[in-house]
């Protein structure tokens, strides 16, 4: 899990600081052009990582009998002859299952972050972005930290 979450906000952080490097190297506001593109994509990507996870989680309590029953029946039937493929890119799917949950979820939020900062601080001078940035990231981590315990 930890993983997918520093390999996210480590891709968000690169990205953020290349956009906002190029724009005050260049003078030139590269984004402005495409925002709306990048915005309307990072919507569909989420609703659809949202209803794929989310439609699920609401029958949790109609579907443990159902899952108890699939699981023992998995673990008592060893057939190796057919699926193979199937069956190993399952179990590293699930295996990694919570990994590119969080990894898409944060590079989701942090992206959007990135618009929210970008869009500030193309209107302010450079300075004013390390000061945001840094005490948006101590926020963030509080009220994680927070929502954990």
């Amino acid at each position: 899990m930890w993983a997918g979450v520093i390999l996210g906000l480590l891709i968000c952080l690169i990205v953020g600081g290349a956009l906002i490097g190029v724009f005050y190297a260049k003078g030139v506001d590269k984004w402005a052009s495409t925002e709306y593109y990048w915005e309307g994509t990072l919507g569909l990507v989420a609703t659809i990582m949202i209803s794929l996870v989310g439609a699920p989680l609401l029958r949790v309590s109609m579907m443990q009998d159902k899952w108890a029953k699939k699981l023992h029946d998995e673990l008592d039937h060893k057939d190796t002859s057919s699926g193979w493929v199937r069956r190993n890119f399952q179990a590293w799917f699930l295996r990694y299952f919570m990994f590119w949950i969080i990894f898409t979820t944060v590079l989701r939020e942090g992206t959007e972050a990135i618009v929210f900062i970008a869009g500030v601080s193309f209107s302010s001078p450079a300075s004013a972005a390390p000061l945001a940035v840094v005490t948006g990231l101590l926020a963030a981590v509080f009220v994680g930290y927070l929502m954990l315990k």
